[in-house]
Protein backbone atom coordinates (compact mmCIF):
# COMPACT_ATOMS: atom_id res chain seq x y z
CA UNK A 1 0.00 0.00 0.00
CA UNK A 2 1.00 3.65 -1.01
CA UNK A 3 1.73 6.07 1.97
CA UNK A 4 -0.17 9.19 1.30
CA UNK A 5 1.97 11.97 0.31
CA UNK A 6 2.99 14.73 2.75
CA UNK A 7 3.93 18.06 0.66
CA UNK A 8 5.79 20.44 3.59
CA UNK A 9 4.72 24.30 3.74
CA UNK A 10 6.56 26.36 1.55
CA UNK A 11 9.37 29.15 2.76
CA UNK A 12 8.30 32.30 3.79
CA UNK A 13 10.27 35.79 5.03
CA UNK A 14 11.29 35.26 8.61
CA UNK A 15 10.90 31.68 8.57
CA UNK A 16 13.74 29.80 10.67
CA UNK A 17 16.18 27.10 9.56
CA UNK A 18 17.87 24.86 11.69
CA UNK A 19 20.80 23.12 10.60
CA UNK A 20 21.77 19.57 12.14
CA UNK A 21 24.62 16.92 11.58
CA UNK A 22 23.51 13.47 10.59
CA UNK A 23 26.43 12.59 8.76
CA UNK A 24 29.64 14.66 9.41
CA UNK A 25 29.41 17.27 12.37
CA UNK A 26 29.65 21.14 11.26
CA UNK A 27 32.47 20.97 12.72
CA UNK A 28 34.67 19.36 10.24
CA UNK A 29 33.29 23.03 7.88
CA UNK A 30 34.25 25.06 10.89
CA UNK A 31 37.81 24.40 11.51
CA UNK A 32 40.20 27.26 11.07
CA UNK A 33 39.90 30.42 10.18
CA UNK A 34 38.89 29.66 6.18
CA UNK A 35 36.29 26.80 7.96
CA UNK A 36 34.49 29.69 10.10
CA UNK A 37 34.61 32.04 7.26
CA UNK A 38 32.26 29.34 5.19
CA UNK A 39 30.57 28.84 8.48
CA UNK A 40 29.61 33.05 8.56
CA UNK A 41 28.96 33.60 5.25
CA UNK A 42 26.55 30.61 4.65
CA UNK A 43 24.87 31.94 7.31
CA UNK A 44 24.78 35.39 5.65
CA UNK A 45 23.53 34.32 2.67
CA UNK A 46 20.95 32.29 3.78
CA UNK A 47 19.79 35.81 5.94
CA UNK A 48 19.87 37.09 2.81
CA UNK A 49 16.80 35.17 1.45
CA UNK A 50 14.65 36.28 4.82
CA UNK A 51 15.45 33.31 6.87
CA UNK A 52 16.96 32.93 10.69
CA UNK A 53 19.44 30.51 10.75
CA UNK A 54 19.62 28.14 13.92
CA UNK A 55 22.21 25.54 15.01
CA UNK A 56 22.43 23.48 18.33
CA UNK A 57 25.94 20.95 17.52
CA UNK A 58 29.09 23.45 16.32
CA UNK A 59 30.70 22.61 19.68
CA UNK A 60 29.76 19.19 20.79
CA UNK A 61 32.16 16.02 20.47
CA UNK A 62 32.98 14.29 17.79
CA UNK A 63 33.62 10.24 17.19
CA UNK A 64 36.74 8.86 15.41
CA UNK A 65 35.07 9.45 11.83
CA UNK A 66 33.77 13.18 12.41
CA UNK A 67 30.43 12.41 13.45
CA UNK A 68 28.17 13.11 16.28
CA UNK A 69 27.52 10.46 19.07
CA UNK A 70 24.74 8.54 17.55
CA UNK A 71 22.27 9.65 20.57
CA UNK A 72 23.06 13.01 19.88
CA UNK A 73 22.43 13.09 15.99
CA UNK A 74 19.18 11.42 16.82
CA UNK A 75 18.06 13.73 19.36
CA UNK A 76 18.84 16.63 16.89
CA UNK A 77 16.86 15.65 13.53
CA UNK A 78 14.04 14.94 16.26
CA UNK A 79 13.87 17.93 18.07
CA UNK A 80 14.35 19.74 14.73
CA UNK A 81 11.02 18.03 13.17
CA UNK A 82 9.11 18.60 16.47
CA UNK A 83 9.76 22.25 17.18
CA UNK A 84 6.96 24.21 15.66
CA UNK A 85 9.28 27.52 15.07
CA UNK A 86 11.28 25.81 12.71
CA UNK A 87 10.14 25.59 9.03
CA UNK A 88 13.61 24.20 7.62
CA UNK A 89 15.59 21.62 8.25
CA UNK A 90 19.31 21.99 6.43
CA UNK A 91 21.92 19.13 6.93
CA UNK A 92 25.40 20.64 7.59
CA UNK A 93 27.10 18.80 5.04
CA UNK A 94 27.16 14.85 3.61
CA UNK A 95 29.47 11.65 4.88
CA UNK A 96 29.36 8.25 5.04
CA UNK A 97 27.44 7.35 8.21
CA UNK A 98 23.77 8.91 8.05
CA UNK A 99 22.56 4.94 7.18
CA UNK A 100 22.99 4.70 11.36
CA UNK A 101 20.39 7.13 12.01
CA UNK A 102 17.83 5.40 9.97
CA UNK A 103 16.46 2.34 12.29
CA UNK A 104 15.78 4.79 15.16
CA UNK A 105 13.93 7.98 13.64
CA UNK A 106 10.82 8.13 14.91
CA UNK A 107 8.86 8.65 11.39
CA UNK A 108 5.17 9.08 12.99
CA UNK A 109 6.99 12.26 14.68
CA UNK A 110 8.33 13.49 10.59
CA UNK A 111 4.84 12.67 9.43
CA UNK A 112 2.96 14.71 12.31
CA UNK A 113 5.75 17.60 12.20
CA UNK A 114 6.11 17.93 8.47
CA UNK A 115 8.90 20.67 7.33
CA UNK A 116 11.06 21.15 4.33
CA UNK A 117 14.48 18.72 4.88
CA UNK A 118 17.29 19.69 2.26
CA UNK A 119 20.78 18.35 1.66
CA UNK A 120 22.62 15.51 -0.45
CA UNK A 121 25.08 12.87 -0.76
CA UNK A 122 24.61 10.85 1.88
CA UNK A 123 21.92 12.53 3.12
CA UNK A 124 20.48 10.59 0.36
CA UNK A 125 19.68 7.86 2.67
CA UNK A 126 17.64 9.91 4.90
CA UNK A 127 15.71 11.70 2.43
CA UNK A 128 14.74 8.11 0.70
CA UNK A 129 13.94 6.54 4.34
CA UNK A 130 11.99 9.57 5.63
CA UNK A 131 9.75 9.02 2.35
CA UNK A 132 9.29 5.36 2.79
CA UNK A 133 8.04 5.44 5.87
CA UNK A 134 6.31 8.71 6.94
CA UNK A 135 5.35 9.80 3.53
CA UNK A 136 6.75 13.38 3.60
CA UNK A 137 8.79 15.01 0.64
CA UNK A 138 12.07 15.89 0.99
CA UNK A 139 14.39 17.85 -1.08
CA UNK A 140 17.77 16.54 -2.44
CA UNK A 141 19.40 19.91 -2.80
CA UNK A 142 22.31 21.94 -1.35
CA UNK A 143 23.89 21.74 1.88
CA UNK A 144 24.10 24.45 5.04
CA UNK A 145 27.84 24.49 3.74
CA UNK A 146 27.34 25.14 0.27
CA UNK A 147 25.60 28.71 1.39
CA UNK A 148 29.47 29.29 2.83
CA UNK A 149 30.79 30.11 -1.35
CA UNK A 150 31.41 33.58 -1.84
CA UNK A 151 31.11 32.72 -5.88
CA UNK A 152 29.12 31.26 -8.00
CA UNK A 153 26.30 30.85 -5.78
CA UNK A 154 23.51 32.67 -7.68
CA UNK A 155 22.04 29.89 -9.79
CA UNK A 156 22.19 27.62 -6.75
CA UNK A 157 20.08 30.58 -4.56
CA UNK A 158 18.10 30.88 -7.44
CA UNK A 159 16.66 27.14 -8.13
CA UNK A 160 16.36 27.11 -3.76
CA UNK A 161 14.00 29.38 -4.01
CA UNK A 162 12.12 28.47 -7.04
CA UNK A 163 11.49 25.01 -5.38
CA UNK A 164 11.45 25.96 -1.67
CA UNK A 165 9.34 29.54 -1.73
CA UNK A 166 7.12 29.15 -4.46
CA UNK A 167 4.59 26.92 -5.29
CA UNK A 168 4.13 27.17 -9.00
CA UNK A 169 5.73 24.51 -11.69
CA UNK A 170 9.14 25.44 -13.21
CA UNK A 171 11.41 24.20 -15.42
CA UNK A 172 15.09 23.52 -14.81
CA UNK A 173 17.73 24.47 -16.80
CA UNK A 174 21.18 24.04 -17.05
CA UNK A 175 23.37 26.71 -15.42
CA UNK A 176 26.02 28.95 -17.35
CA UNK A 177 29.03 27.97 -15.51
CA UNK A 178 30.04 25.20 -13.21
CA UNK A 179 32.81 24.67 -11.06
CA UNK A 180 34.66 21.78 -9.39
CA UNK A 181 37.14 23.15 -7.74
CA UNK A 182 37.75 22.74 -3.71
CA UNK A 183 36.34 26.19 -3.06
CA UNK A 184 36.15 26.18 0.77
CA UNK A 185 39.87 26.02 0.87
CA UNK A 186 40.42 29.00 -1.26
CA UNK A 187 37.36 31.26 -2.05
CA UNK A 188 39.46 33.79 -4.15
CA UNK A 189 40.99 31.91 -6.69
CA UNK A 190 38.11 30.54 -8.24
CA UNK A 191 37.67 28.22 -11.29
CA UNK A 192 34.48 28.27 -13.75
CA UNK A 193 33.76 25.81 -16.68
CA UNK A 194 31.13 27.62 -19.48
CA UNK A 195 28.26 24.85 -18.62
CA UNK A 196 26.71 22.84 -21.41
CA UNK A 197 22.61 22.78 -21.74
CA UNK A 198 21.36 19.44 -20.41
CA UNK A 199 21.91 16.87 -23.29
CA UNK A 200 19.36 14.72 -24.68
CA UNK A 201 21.16 11.25 -25.33
CA UNK A 202 17.65 8.97 -25.87
CA UNK A 203 14.13 10.99 -26.84
CA UNK A 204 10.79 10.35 -24.98
CA UNK A 205 8.82 12.10 -23.04
CA UNK A 206 7.80 11.10 -19.42
CA UNK A 207 5.56 12.02 -16.38
CA UNK A 208 6.00 10.80 -13.28
CA UNK A 209 7.26 11.03 -9.44
CA UNK A 210 11.02 12.02 -8.92
CA UNK A 211 13.24 9.79 -7.39
CA UNK A 212 16.69 12.07 -7.18
CA UNK A 213 19.48 11.90 -5.31
CA UNK A 214 23.11 10.03 -5.35
CA UNK A 215 23.56 6.29 -6.84
CA UNK A 216 26.12 5.05 -4.52
CA UNK A 217 23.63 6.16 -1.63
CA UNK A 218 20.67 5.05 -2.44
CA UNK A 219 22.15 1.65 -3.56
CA UNK A 220 22.65 1.22 0.15
CA UNK A 221 19.26 0.90 1.13
CA UNK A 222 18.45 -2.07 -1.63
CA UNK A 223 16.57 -5.26 -0.32
CA UNK A 224 16.06 -3.10 2.74
CA UNK A 225 12.42 -1.79 4.46
CA UNK A 226 13.11 1.88 3.62
CA UNK A 227 14.16 1.64 -0.44
CA UNK A 228 11.69 3.95 -1.76
CA UNK A 229 9.13 2.54 -4.38
CA UNK A 230 11.25 2.22 -7.85
CA UNK A 231 8.18 2.54 -10.12
CA UNK A 232 6.81 4.49 -12.83
CA UNK A 233 9.69 7.03 -11.60
CA UNK A 234 12.15 9.50 -12.83
CA UNK A 235 14.95 8.89 -11.69
CA UNK A 236 17.72 11.98 -11.11
CA UNK A 237 21.20 10.41 -10.43
CA UNK A 238 24.49 11.84 -9.41
CA UNK A 239 27.64 10.22 -8.38
CA UNK A 240 31.44 11.36 -8.10
CA UNK A 241 32.84 7.49 -8.46
CA UNK A 242 34.60 6.41 -11.26
CA UNK A 243 32.08 5.71 -14.70
CA UNK A 244 33.33 2.24 -13.84
CA UNK A 245 31.95 2.24 -10.47
CA UNK A 246 28.96 4.32 -11.60
CA UNK A 247 28.12 1.44 -14.19
CA UNK A 248 28.16 -1.42 -12.20
CA UNK A 249 26.08 0.21 -9.31
CA UNK A 250 23.54 1.42 -12.03
CA UNK A 251 23.23 -1.84 -13.36
CA UNK A 252 22.58 -3.31 -9.91
CA UNK A 253 19.93 -0.95 -8.77
CA UNK A 254 17.99 -1.36 -12.02
CA UNK A 255 18.14 -5.47 -11.89
CA UNK A 256 16.86 -4.74 -8.25
CA UNK A 257 13.72 -6.48 -6.90
CA UNK A 258 13.10 -3.17 -5.95
CA UNK A 259 13.26 -1.15 -9.03
CA UNK A 260 10.19 -1.51 -11.28
CA UNK A 261 9.26 0.70 -14.49
CA UNK A 262 11.78 3.51 -14.66
CA UNK A 263 9.84 6.01 -16.98
CA UNK A 264 12.54 8.68 -17.48
CA UNK A 265 16.22 9.10 -16.64
CA UNK A 266 18.69 11.75 -15.85
CA UNK A 267 22.45 11.63 -15.12
CA UNK A 268 23.59 14.62 -12.70
CA UNK A 269 27.07 16.51 -13.97
CA UNK A 270 29.88 14.14 -12.32
CA UNK A 271 33.18 15.41 -11.59
CA UNK A 272 35.99 15.41 -14.53
CA UNK A 273 37.92 12.79 -12.67
CA UNK A 274 34.69 10.26 -13.07
CA UNK A 275 35.01 9.87 -17.21
CA UNK A 276 31.29 9.67 -16.90
CA UNK A 277 29.87 11.76 -20.47
CA UNK A 278 27.09 11.13 -22.93
CA UNK A 279 29.95 8.58 -24.64
CA UNK A 280 30.09 6.25 -21.34
CA UNK A 281 25.93 6.73 -20.92
CA UNK A 282 25.39 5.61 -24.52
CA UNK A 283 27.17 2.54 -23.63
CA UNK A 284 25.55 2.01 -20.13
CA UNK A 285 22.26 1.73 -22.22
CA UNK A 286 23.45 -0.57 -24.24
CA UNK A 287 24.10 -3.07 -21.42
CA UNK A 288 20.84 -2.56 -19.46
CA UNK A 289 18.62 -1.77 -22.40
CA UNK A 290 15.71 0.70 -21.22
CA UNK A 291 14.08 1.40 -24.11
CA UNK A 292 11.64 4.31 -24.93
CA UNK A 293 12.13 5.99 -22.19
CA UNK A 294 13.84 9.58 -22.32
CA UNK A 295 17.55 9.96 -21.32
CA UNK A 296 19.20 12.86 -19.92
CA UNK A 297 22.96 14.31 -19.24
CA UNK A 298 23.93 17.37 -17.29
CA UNK A 299 21.76 18.82 -14.71
CA UNK A 300 22.89 20.51 -11.90
CA UNK A 301 23.08 18.18 -8.96
CA UNK A 302 25.84 16.59 -6.67
CA UNK A 303 29.36 16.86 -6.36
CA UNK A 304 29.95 19.88 -8.57
CA UNK A 305 28.77 23.26 -8.44
CA UNK A 306 26.35 25.09 -8.36
CA UNK A 307 23.07 22.87 -7.43
CA UNK A 308 19.43 23.03 -8.10
CA UNK A 309 16.77 22.02 -5.86
CA UNK A 310 14.86 18.89 -6.65
CA UNK A 311 11.74 17.33 -4.76
CA UNK A 312 12.62 14.17 -3.60
CA UNK A 313 9.04 12.13 -4.10
CA UNK A 314 7.81 15.08 -5.95
CA UNK A 315 5.97 15.35 -9.72
CA UNK A 316 7.77 15.88 -12.52
CA UNK A 317 7.59 15.54 -16.51
CA UNK A 318 10.95 15.27 -18.29
CA UNK A 319 10.75 15.79 -22.15
CA UNK A 320 14.18 14.90 -24.87
CA UNK A 321 13.91 15.55 -28.04
CA UNK A 322 16.27 17.37 -31.06
CA UNK A 323 15.52 20.52 -29.43
CA UNK A 324 16.44 19.67 -26.24
CA UNK A 325 15.58 18.85 -22.94
CA UNK A 326 13.05 20.00 -20.53
CA UNK A 327 12.42 18.95 -17.02
CA UNK A 328 9.15 20.80 -15.34
CA UNK A 329 8.88 20.37 -11.98
CA UNK A 330 5.44 20.37 -11.21
CA UNK A 331 4.55 19.30 -7.60
CA UNK A 332 6.88 20.09 -5.33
Amino acid sequence: MTMKLIFPEKLNHGDTVCVISPSKSIQTIGKGSTGQYTLNKARENINNMGLTVISSTETQEVDIFGCLPLNKRLEEIHSAFSNPSIKCILTAIGGFHANQLIPYLDYELIRNNPKIFCGYSDITLLSAAILKKSGLVTYSGPHYSTFGMDKGLNYTIQEFQKCLFQKDPWTITASGFWSEDEWFLNQEDRIFKQNKPITCIQEGTAEGSIIAGNLTTLHLLQGTEYMPEMNDVILILEDLRSANEITRTLVSLLYSKDTGNIKGLIFGRSPSSSKLDTRTIKHILEIVQLKNIPIAFGIDIGHTTPHTTIPFGGFGKLICDQNGVQLTIIKH
